[in-house]
């Protein structure tokens, strides 16, 4: 069949003639074989590299909206203890009105007994120039 197809085609004797010589020559052979697993391996190299370059992109990428929601977090606690603050600020400023409203009403009760008391004791003193 071989011998077939080189007589129908001269273009084809020449390549079995390269493919044969190159069959025989088994060293030239490992040599080709060689020559296309080291492309193969520097092609593979080259695939893992970029995808190990993806892989780090979107580890940048993960790092990067991490430290942006960690920057927000940051934010809005602060702002929760500035709030925090302000609410102590004004609880104790209730506290110190409450009291100071306690001692008002303290002193405006201790007046109304003393009113009370004069007010009993003018009562006795009318009591005492009617009789």
């Amino acid at each position: 069949m071989i011998i077939k197809l080189l007589e129908q085609n001269s273009e084809f004797r020449d390549i079995y003639e390269e493919i044969y010589n190159i069959c025989r020559n088994s060293e030239r052979m490992m040599g080709m074989f060689s020559k296309e697993l080291e492309i193969l391996d520097r092609n593979t190299v080259k695939l893992m590299i970029d995808e190990l370059d993806e892989a780090l992109g979107e580890e940048r990428e993960k790092v990067k909206a991490i430290k942006q929601e960690r920057e927000t977090l940051k934010a809005e606690k602060e702002s929760l203890e500035a709030e925090m603050q302000e609410a102590k600020a004004e609880k104790e400023s209730l506290e110190t009105e409450m009291q100071r409203t306690k001692d008002e009403m303290e002193a405006e009760r201790k007046r109304a007994e003393e009113a009370e008391k004069e007010l009993i004791r003018l009562r006795a003193e009318l009591e005492k120039l009617r009789k």
